[in-house]
């Protein structure tokens, strides 16, 4: 997760995605991982535009991208919605 007003917090994604892949067990690799960008709701102070967030997540090969609201709820259920369909689906992952 990133915030949207804050430049420096999608910049450090790929050093989080490194970290957290390193914990992880050789089999446990292919964990799906979302972008998923917060603050939805501050959108005139947003800084990392929608096309720059899609741009490293496919390069950074997460499954998707999304923008959400914690503080307006917006798009919440939505990406809860998607994360446990694609959770029931592969049947690996838990």
């Amino acid at each position: 997760m990133y915030d949207i007003t804050n430049y420096s917090s999608i910049m450090n994604i790929k050093n989080w995605i490194t970290i957290f892949k390193q914990s992880l067990f050789k089999d446990e690799k292919k964990i799906p991982l979302l972008l998923v960008g917060g603050k939805m709701d501050l959108q005139e102070q947003r800084i990392i535009s929608q096309r720059k967030a899609k741009i490293i997540a496919r390069k950074l090969k997460f499954i998707k991208h999304f923008e959400c609201s914690s503080k307006t709820g917006e798009n919440v259920e939505t990406i809860f919605k998607f994360l446990s369909r694609i959770m029931m689906d592969s049947g690996g992952y838990i």
